[in-house]
Formats: structure tokens, sequence, C-alpha cells
């Protein structure tokens, strides 16, 4: 975990072997907690003590994570599973099942859960207010779908084209839905997209936390509007981009880069500890909601 300011790791917590299976990370938003896929479930580790404080063994390890809020965490899983965590409780409540049917269970401390029908979940996003979850599947369910975070309901499906790239939340609430040929922006009423931002290439989305702007890395990298779909800045040379407060992280050569947007300066280079990580794209997407720590 490294503090961003100064350039330094703050942070550095050992992980066994099997920890970084299918590579799924995510910093809490008040950057306390580490959430980690490992072979058998996860791992939670509190960044201020260095420790483990919470594990989930889920007999496999999630292919998406994101936390919701502080105290809830949500797993995604290879065969389309869909769990909502909160810190300290340790089985299920109720399900999504087969083709997204709804179900309670008398079970009262344990996850919020849903199914995808046997779907890869690719990736997962919370809207700023934590209530709705966005979910994309694998290549055979070309839709994403848009869930009520706390009842578990279906609120609306869209249809999607191309190979899965990102799913997101701009910070007005609109739906980001990316492929590799580009971003489609949504508003919850509409079917159709209210944007189609064109961006061949496409490999990561990062929505900014307080201005309707996403940073897309892609053949040609840049931050552009949700609000409008016109883009705001060109950024040269990044691999992927995310937003860390006002600036923008991106990798060059193996190492986190820090850049100004509006003149593309490098504001800070963190070499060093987390080579390896990098080079596996874990550590430089784990979050960037805090300002100070990725």
């Amino acid at each position: 975990v490294w503090d961003t300011r100064s350039a330094t790791v703050i942070a550095s917590m050992p992980l066994q072997a099997p920890a970084l299976v299918g590579g799924s990370m995510s910093l809490s938003p008040d950057a306390r907690h580490l959430a980690v896929g490992w072979g058998f479930g996860v791992i939670v580790f509190s960044v201020d003590e260095l420790k483990g404080t919470h594990i989930f063994q889920r007999g496999q390890s999630p292919t998406s994570l994101v936390w919701a809020d502080d105290e809830r965490l949500v797993m995604g899983f290879a065969a389309g599973l869909i769990e909502v965590w909160r810190l300290g409780e340790q089985t299920p409540t109720h399900q999504l099942s087969g083709e997204l049917q709804w179900r309670t269970s008398p079970v009262t401390a344990a996850p919020t859960r849903f199914f995808l029908a046997n779907e890869r979940i690719r990736h997962l996003a919370v809207d700023p207010e934590g209530r709705w979850l966005l979910a994309t599947g694998g290549s055979d369910d070309a839709r994403a779908h848009l869930f009520d975070l706390d009842s578990g309901a279906l609120a609306r499906s869209w249809e999607t084209r191309g190979e899965w790239a990102g799913a997101g939340f701009d910070a007005e609430g609109r739906i980001l839905v990316a492929d590799d040929a580009g971003l489609s922006v949504y508003v919850h009423e509409s079917d159709a997209p209210f944007h189609r931002i064109e961006a061949p290439g496409l490999n990561s989305i990062s929505a900014h936390r307080d201005r309707p702007e996403v940073a897309i890395g892609a053949d040609r990298s840049g931050i552009w509007s949700t609000a409008t779909g016109l883009r705001v800045e060109q950024i040269e040379g990044g691999e992927r981009l995310a937003f860390v407060g006002d600036q923008v992280l991106t990798t060059r050569n193996g190492e986190l880069i820090l850049l100004a947007p509006d003149s593309g300066l490098v504001v800070q280079e963190m070499r060093g500890g987390a080579q390896a990580a990098i080079g596996g794209g874990a550590v430089a997407w784990a979050a960037t909601e805090a300002a100070d720590r990725v």
C-alpha cells in the first residue's frame, strides 16, 4: 500500500503463494482495509495494523472484488455467483439463482447472494451512494445487470457489444459499461446509451469521485466527460489509467506513475517493492477511492 503524496510504501503484508489467484484486490473507501483474493476465498487485511483481520473461506478465489462501503464487500466468482458480505459475518442469507430468480433463506447472519446463470463474473461496481450494484458476466452473456444492493432485486439489464473491459458509475450515478472498443454511458430509465465513447483498444476505466469524468486507458488514452461524451484531456503513453483524487495513476515500464492530467507532467514515481505485482496488474488497480493511498 502506497502513500501517493510521499511515493513511499506505508504498509506491506506478506501473501502466500495462492494469494493472488485471479489477481482480485480492492481497497476500502476509507483505505483502512485491503481485500485480497486467494486460492480458497478472500483475506481482509488491516492497513493500519499490518495483519489479516477477516478470512472468508469460499472454496474458490473470486474473479472480482469491490467494496460497497467501509463494511460491505462484494465478491464475484467464476460460476456466476455474487456475494455481498459484512465484515464479521460468516454465513449466507438470501440468493438469486438460475435465470435471475430471487429467493430468501431463513438463515440470518449471511451475505446477500446473486447468481448470473453460470456466467463468470468479470466486473463489479457499486454506485457512489452504495445503493446499486452493476455486474457483467462472461462471453455468453452479452449484458450488464443492475441490482438493488440492499434487496437483491434486478432493476434492469443492458445489451452490450465486444469483449468486456470494465464497469462503473460516474460521480452523478450514470452507469458505465466498457468493452474493448469503447464505453457506453447509461442512465437508469433508458435502454439506449446516453453517450457512446469510441475508444479502440480500451483496457481500463476509472470514474472521478467528484466530477462527471472518466479516465479511459486505450490506444489513445485520456479523460472524457460522461455528461457530454467529449474528451477533456489526452494522456500519452499510459498503459492503464485510474483516478487518484484529481491525479491519474498509470504504469510505465513496470512502475507506478502519478500524472497531472491537465499538463501530463509526472507528479510522483513509485518504484521498488511492488514491481512483481505491478506486472500482474494487481496493485495499480486495487482502488482509488482514497486520494492518499493506493
